[in-house]
């Protein structure tokens, strides 16, 4: 007699049996394969979550168990790429919510590759961040826009190819004017020079040629050309020649590149007083390229080349003066030189001055003082100084409260790669707070910030998909993947 049959007799109804629940094989793994899933398999690229159909279950399952990437990076061996500000003070508050410091990510190689990319990014006008050799995710934004511009693969990699097409890009935007030097006279027989540059007044007041005076138009041949007209000024002892000699040495064009042989250059022309060598000087100094490393000296020489009114000294001495490197710790003088670059328009200098006036250090605190100047350098794509802008437009703070614009700052951040933008970013979207609620966008913001690591967005994430369709979710997280591929 069947079960339906004795349930016929006795008048009993039958309990449905639910059929077996399937388990997750993916909470059968260890966290070493969840993260080897979960992860891009390509090594030679930062790390990143793998958002595509074979890793979204993996990442999924890294996100049920609290994995981040970084984490994932430390089980497999594999460090992640953060981009850093060296000495960054503390985010500002979040304008929606109070937000947890997130966790200090790990001290990043600086490369001197990669600062010679940056440089000429920043020579181009695209926005890699502070110069730091330091391949963050700022930088690899930069070069994927470079890239777009100029054709080629678009994967954001800092090589030695790209930085060859860079610094094509800079020549041919600058025309690489000759320096100020006397005009030279070749040989009868040598034909026509490669560089003829007019004859221009001294500069300065021992007639160091500064960095305006390094101009005129030129005729360039090749490299090598190039430095043999350089070369016998340069012995002659041309102050610019010498730079420019140098310059060559530094950077390998048209002689065998070499560090040693570019400081003997570069402290010729400075010992002359040329502001561009003594920056370049310190420079080598810092990273200690071709001369051992020496704080104090480097110190020194971005001291001589800011007191000529470079910008680029003026903010690394700020920069020394705020940290104590090389000099005594001083506030008040990392001010005073912050000021001179940011009023020329160095962003960084300006991101440094407003950071400076909204703590009280060295300057007393105004923080309408600090708005205007995070409001310069974020208008110049400084993505640190559009998030301390949007949160100080968020909470009222030296300006009048304006959500709107805050919202409008934070989304320049966050799309340049700033976690703790596309944090507030994500919640401002979900409280509906100076844009119109929409919970995939602030989905797809949190999980960003998530990814990088941003451990306050994971657990407002949950409460966002908690008042999600599975659907929106699904359209998030594919949004998320794609602003990922850029």
């Amino acid at each position: 007699m069947t079960l339906e049959e004795c349930a016929s007799l006795t008048g009993r109804a039958i309990e449905a049996t639910a059929a077996p629940s399937q388990p997750n094989p993916y909470s059968l793994l260890s966290e070493n394969e969840v993260c080897g899933g979960a992860v891009s398999r390509d090594s030679s690229k930062p790390l990143q979550w793998d958002l595509g159909v074979s890793g979204s279950p993996y990442v999924e399952e890294a996100e049920r168990r609290g994995l981040t990437l970084r984490t994932c990076g430390d089980l497999l061996g594999r460090g992640v790429q953060a981009e850093t500000r060296p000495s960054e003070p503390p985010p500002s508050p979040s304008p929606a919510a109070a937000i947890a410091e997130p966790a200090a990510p790990k001290a990043a190689v600086s490369s001197p590759l990669i600062e010679e990319i940056q440089e000429a990014l920043v020579q181009l006008g695209y926005h890699p961040g502070k110069v730091d050799g330091i391949p963050g995710r700022r930088t690899r934004s930069a070069i994927r826009a470079f890239q777009r511009d100029n054709g080629g693969p678009v994967d954001g990699q800092g090589t030695a190819s790209v930085l060859a097409r860079l610094q094509e890009a800079v020549a041919r935007q600058a025309e690489i004017p000759a320096p100020a030097i006397a005009r030279i006279e070749p040989p009868e027989d040598a034909g026509t020079p490669a560089v003829i540059a007019p004859e221009v007044p001294d500069g300065g007041e021992d007639g160091a040629a500064g960095a305006d005076d390094k101009t005129g138009e030129a005729v360039l041949g090749s490299d090598v050309d190039e430095v043999k007209w350089f070369r016998e000024p340069a012995e002659q002892g041309d102050a610019a020649a010498q730079y420019w000699l140098g310059y060559m040495y530094w950077k390998g064009d048209g002689v065998p590149k070499d560090a040693a042989e570019a400081v003997k250059w570069f402290r010729a022309a400075a010992e002359q007083g040329d502001g561009d060598a003594q920056y370049r000087l310190a420079y080598m100094y810092r990273n200690g390229e071709g001369v051992a490393k020496n704080g104090a000296e480097a110190a020194t020489w971005f001291r001589k080349s800011a007191e000529q009114g470079n910008p680029a000294a003026q903010h690394r001495l700020g920069d020394l003066y705020r940290r104590g490197a090389g000099v005594v710790r001083n506030d008040a003088a990392a001010v005073k030189w912050f000021g001179k670059s940011a009023e020329q328009g160095n962003p960084d200098a300006q991101y440094n001055l407003g950071f400076m006036y909204s703590e009280g250090r060295g300057v007393r605190k105004d923080l309408a003082e600090a708005v205007d100047w995070f409001r310069k350098s974020a208008e110049q794509g400084d993505a640190d100084a559009q998030y301390r802008l949007g949160g100080m437009l968020a909470r009222g703070m030296g300006v009048e409260r304006n959500y709107a614009a805050a919202a409008g700052w934070l989304r320049k951040s966050a799309e340049q790669g700033n976690a703790a933008a596309q944090h507030d970013l994500g919640l401002m979207y979900a409280k509906e707070t100076g844009v119109p609620r929409d919970r995939v966008l602030a989905y797809m913001w949190l999980r960003l910030a998530a990814m990088q690591g941003f451990e306050e967005s994971k657990k407002n994430l949950d409460i966002v998909a908690g008042e999600m369709t599975p659907a929106q979710i699904e359209e998030a997280r594919g949004r998320a993947g794609k602003w990922m591929e850029k």
